[in-house]
């Protein structure tokens, strides 16, 4: 709806009465030179806000947030899982009896604890 009203403006401004941004313009002269100067406005927000911010989150939350901390974290679990599963895999020796060993020790040690 706000941008048929808008088209709707701009069709009556510049189509149907030519003359009625001029008469704006000199009704709302304060007004009128803000918004035409608008981009210096930006500019300067710009320059005293957007750039420094931008820094900031550039060098300061960036390098701590992304390359210390998250890159720092996933580093430690990937050795941390990485250690694990080397622990694992040497467990693994393929050897039947071992595992036939383990297997038995763990129901031992459960009929145990039941029996106790």
């Amino acid at each position: 709806m706000v941008s048929i009203s808008g088209f709707f403006l701009a069709f009556v401004a510049w189509v149907k009465d030519p003359e009625l941004p001029a008469r704006v313009a000199r009704r709302q002269g304060p007004l009128h030179r803000f918004l035409a100067h608008e981009m210096r406005v930006d500019r300067l927000a710009r320059g005293l806000l957007a750039a420094p911010l931008r820094v900031f989150t550039e060098r300061i939350v960036f390098e701590f947030a992304d390359r210390r901390f998250a890159r720092g974290t996933v580093e430690r679990v990937v050795a941390g899982l990485r250690g694990l599963g080397s622990r694992v895999a040497a467990t693994h020796s393929g050897a039947l009896r071992v595992y036939l060993a383990v297997a038995l020790g763990g129901l031992l040690l459960v009929l145990l604890t039941l029996a106790s």
